[in-house]
């Protein structure tokens, strides 16, 4: 037998395993976590979109609380699901799908991981750490969202992916959950140090509690308090008119001076709200 022929022989044989394989592949049904995906996006694996999005880890808490505010408006009765098998800790989903469907892993439906994160000086919340949950998109067509937590084998990075049988399906779902993520934001309002923190390995953001006082326990010059509380408080209370005129609400303020002179106790006096008069007030329903 020359050269020539061995090769013939060898592709041939080739061949032959594939369609062998293929034809096993066929008739062997799916994993219960691939037919779950599958039978929900209504496509073949193979025509799945993937689209993923990265956070720092300390934003972990707002893709929770924006996902939870996405199940919420498009579908309220979904239910978490984990996955069980060896590696999932560093694996991407859809690669653990592809490992699941042609037999060379057992990655199945299991329970959901969660982690603590806080929420404030005092409080903290749940958030999935590794899950997966069947949902729609903004238009309605079945999508799959999935969050992971930071890992030591996945990196510091908490991580959103979206399969979905079109990629405008997709990045419509992303765009809505990143939107819901900003509208509830757990660091609006709060007083925040961005140093080393004990709360469960958040390594930059630590809440500070926010005393209660008046305007008479800040120390300042005269005129000086009145005049940071229109430069915040002013625009907040004039949002919807500056917003008419075409004008940004962003409006940051620096506090600059030497130790001890009240910059730390200024932030955290918080300008009380003028109760509504008895005709504004709304009646309970």
């Amino acid at each position: 037998m020359d050269l020539t022929d061995a090769e013939n022989l060898a592709r041939a044989l080739s061949g032959l395993l594939q369609e062998a394989r293929r034809s096993i592949d066929e008739g062997r049904e799916p994993p219960e976590l691939v037919a779950r995906v599958t039978g929900h996006l209504g496509c073949d694996l193979r025509h799945v979109v993937n689209v993923a999005e990265s956070f720092p880890s300390w934003e972990h808490v707002n893709l929770q609380r924006g996902t939870d505010a996405y199940l919420a408006a498009y579908s309220p009765g979904a239910e978490w699901v984990g996955v069980t098998g060896p590696g999932r800790e560093h694996t991407e989903l859809v690669d653990m799908l592809a490992a699941a469907a042609r037999g060379w892993e057992r990655f199945e439906p299991g329970a959901v991981d969660y982690a603590t994160a806080a929420t404030g000086p005092d409080r903290t919340t749940e958030v999935v750490s590794l899950g997966l949950v069947l949902t729609r998109s903004p238009e309605g067509v079945p999508v799959v969202l999935s969050l992971r937590g930071p890992h030591e084998h996945a990196g510091p990075q908490c991580r959103l992916v979206v399969l979905a049988p079109d990629r405008t399906s997709a990045t419509a779902t992303r765009d809505e959950v990143e939107r819901l993520m900003r509208a509830e934001d757990v660091y609006r309002g709060q007083v925040l140090s961005f140093q080393w923190s004990e709360h469960r390995g958040n390594d930059l953001v630590t809440f500070l509690p926010r005393p209660d006082l008046d305007a008479e326990q800040v120390i300042l010059p005269e005129g000086v308090l009145g005049t940071i509380e229109r430069h915040i408080v002013g625009i907040a209370e004039q949002a919807d008119r500056l917003r008419a005129h075409g004008q940004h609400l962003k409006r940051g303020l620096l506090l600059h001076g030497p130790p001890g002179t009240g910059k730390t106790h200024t932030v955290r006096y918080q300008k009380p709200r003028p109760a509504l008069s008895r005709s504004r007030r709304r009646r309970p329903a």
